[in-house]
């Protein structure tokens, strides 16, 4: 027998370090970390079921990991998973394969606070879609806490049964927006001190005002830009950064700058 099928179920995020002190909050975020609060709270403005819907790379993965670690931090008592809809999926179809429905209900039906990232993933698999429907029903009838992250609005899913759709969109529903230019400079000063490879303002204003994507975008970045400078033995200036992230430039701009 395959050990990982006698492995009991556990959250993937135990001992993340995605918290909410290293979550930069700004206009475009700031009413999902609001909304994130209130779950944690149970504030009377919150619900049972919490949806944060935006791009990819925008920190919805940061913000649910946060959100579980502070629950478990706040209400140690509970029982709390945060896991993707690919291990959600995967745990589905094990306890097809091996008869371990048992195993599942113990797990999933008896938890305090459940999350779920990546929710479009659930897209077309329609025996996982039918079990997380019973799921739903049952965890919000006895009063638990449901927070899902996908990468559009509910009503925008496809493949997915419009029974959970509808779940899905029964509680409160944010989007979490392109980050604005003061935000991602905050990001990547913040992530520099991390890296152990503090940058000026001047240098984090620099990128955060030519890569406007993603979270992720600007931490590809700034680790070329650290790897640079340590193998150059270089300090980090606006100089160095122009050399080092090229390819992170779009072409139009590059042109202009070879032409200056």
């Amino acid at each position: 027998m395959n050990t990982s099928d006698t492995v009991p179920y556990r959250p993937y995020w135990a001992g993340s370090s995605l918290t909410f002190d290293n979550f930069v909050v700004g206009t475009a975020n700031q009413l999902a970390v609001a909304a994130a609060k209130n779950v944690i709270e149970r504030s009377k403005l919150s619900s049972n079921l919490l949806y944060v819907y935006g791009d990819v790379g925008l920190g919805k993965t940061h913000l649910l990991q946060a959100i579980a670690n502070q629950i478990s931090i706040d209400r140690p008592h509970e029982k709390v998973c945060c896991l993707c809809a690919e291990r959600f999926v995967a745990d589905v179809i094990r306890a097809y394969q091996h008869n371990k429905f048992d195993d599942f209900k113990d797990f999933y039906h008896h938890l305090d606070v459940l999350l779920i990232d990546n929710v479009q993933h659930f897209s077309g698999k329609c025996k996982t879609q039918e079990m997380l429907f019973y799921l739903f029903d049952g965890l919000l009838d006895s009063g638990k806490q449901i927070i899902l992250a996908g990468g559009v609005h509910p009503n925008a899913l496809s493949g997915i049964e419009p029974g959970l759709i509808s779940r899905f969109g029964g509680g409160v529903t944010v989007a979490m927006e392109t980050l604005d230019l003061d935000t991602r400079v905050e990001i990547l000063l913040l992530k520099s001190c991390e890296y152990e490879m503090p940058i000026e303002a001047e240098v984090a204003h620099y990128i955060a005002d030519r890569l406007t994507a993603t979270i992720r975008e600007l931490e590809g970045a700034l680790k070329t830009v650290i790897v640079y400078a340590k193998f150059y033995d270089l300090q980090i200036s606006v100089e160095l950064v122009k050399d080092a992230i090229k390819k992170f430039i779009p072409v139009t701009e590059a042109i202009v700058t070879q032409e200056n």
